[in-house]
């Protein structure tokens, strides 16, 4: 069966009557003698909007610019697509407030602004606890000290040298700068500098009497940090 051939219209050669006439020829057409009351078909128009016909070739060609200008006015406006005006946007106001402050600084005739006074940072207090220096400013070897079985009784026995009777002994704690554990003035806390500087400074040695026998002593009791 041989192919069916369809005719084909060059668009660019017809007239405008050319185009009335196709158009009364339509299947969709309302013919008058069919219908007496049908109203005349209305002759078509090219719309120089929407196309734009060339002179040289005379061909039209469709214009996409207007034709996405005329949608994107006919198309309803979202009020989420709302923008801000410049006014009410905070960053406006933001950039605006710097270049205020930015030709202020570079205007003579403005008063320098005051700066704000300098803040002092409070310095925390050593901690007397972990201070490992002696009264010398030698740092103790705590590891050391802690092997020693009396490390002060050398130097009490050296000062007391002499003093047989407690009285004379208890008289020698009265003398010592310190103070009293308790009210009956038995012991007595004393600076360890005054004996030694085997203690970081700080530290004070609890001192009383040792007794054996009809022999009484000077006796360190215990090391105490106040």
């Amino acid at each position: 069966m041989a192919s069916e051939v369809l005719p084909v219209v060059d668009l660019r050669v017809l007239a405008q009557s050319d185009l009335d006439a196709l158009a009364a020829a339509s299947l969709h057409a309302v013919a008058p003698r069919s219908c007496p009351d049908a109203d005349p078909l209305p002759p078509l128009k090219i719309d120089r909007a929407v196309f734009n016909e060339s002179a040289g070739s005379r061909k039209q060609t469709f214009s996409r610019l207007r034709f996405a200008a005329a949608a994107s006015s006919s198309l309803p406006t979202s009020p989420s697509s709302i923008t801000p005006s410049a006014g009410n946007n905070p960053e406006n106001h933001l950039v605006a407030y710097h270049l205020r402050r930015l030709f202020a600084r570079e205007n003579p005739s403005c008063p320098p602004s005051t700066p704000p006074p300098p803040e002092t940072l409070a310095l925390s207090s050593p901690d007397p606890d972990r201070e490992t220096t002696n009264s010398k400013g030698v740092s103790v070897d705590l590891v050391r000290l802690a092997g020693l079985v009396d490390p002060y009784g050398v130097e009490l026995r050296r000062q007391t040298a002499g003093l047989m009777s407690e009285a004379e002994l208890m008289d020698f704690i009265n003398c010592l700068e310190g103070q009293w554990v308790s009210q009956r003035r038995r012991r007595k806390f004393v600076d360890a500098a005054f004996f030694g500087d085997h203690l970081p400074t700080g530290w004070k040695l609890q001192l009383g009497l040792k007794r054996k026998g009809r022999h009484a002593w000077v006796h360190c009791i215990r090391y105490v940090r106040l």
